[in-house]
């Protein structure tokens, strides 16, 4: 039984460290959050008005932002959200997707707030648009603003996520530096000063060590 034991043993240990590895807590949980509240915004954005009514009696057809383009803009929240999510599990490659993809979604809402983008032509008597008369500009409606504030919350959480990651790395290396510099030295026993590794007399001291047998 002891043969099987051990076998069963080494195939659980990688199994837990997977486990675990899923179950880990986020690095930075304000950061994530910060992602994820963002993201869901900008979604819920496009589905509220585009722009405002010139007029209390009159309405505007197609007047949400998914029906402008806004399919592209959902596509990109949950693409932030996926990527903020990875980063801030273990992303170190992917640390900056979601700060890319925030700026992507920023040029997408410059593009659709633009003056071409919120001009209404009148709709004759048989529902056809009428391009011959001049058009008017329309304000822009709650979606655009919602949208922004969605991108803005996504880009902050998402530079955090990132100072993290950097944060961490920086320390990584710092410490893989240390480690470095201790294997490459050693502490002289008569005075305890610290020596490089392959020095044969204390500089300080003058102790001698003995030759390596």
């Amino acid at each position: 039984m002891g043969y099987w034991e051990e076998r069963w043993k080494q195939r659980q240990e990688p199994r837990d460290g997977r486990v675990a590895a899923s179950k880990a807590v986020p690095e930075n949980p304000l950061g994530l959050g910060l992602v994820l509240v963002g993201a869901a915004v900008l979604a819920i954005s496009t589905f509220l008005p585009f722009v405002q009514p010139v007029s209390a009696l009159r309405t505007v057809e197609s007047n949400t932002l998914i029906q402008h383009g806004g399919w592209a803009i959902v596509v990109l929240a949950l693409a932030i959200a996926t990527g903020g999510y990875r980063v801030s599990r273990s992303g170190t490659k992917e640390r900056w997707t979601p700060v890319v993809l925030c700026a992507i979604a920023a040029a997408i809402l410059l593009f659709d707030g633009n003056k071409d983008m919120r001009t209404l032509s009148p709709v004759g008597s048989d529902g056809t648009v009428d391009t011959s008369q001049p058009g008017m500009v329309a304000s822009l409606g709650i979606a655009i603003y919602v949208a922004w504030a969605g991108v803005g919350a996504a880009l902050i959480g998402s530079l955090t996520l990132l100072q993290t990651k950097i944060a961490k790395q920086r320390a990584s290396d710092d410490a893989l530096v240390a480690a470095q510099a201790d294997s490459a030295t050693k502490k002289c026993p008569d005075c305890a000063e610290t020596i490089l590794a392959d020095a044969r007399v204390c500089k300080h001291c003058g102790y001698r060590f003995a030759p390596a047998g």
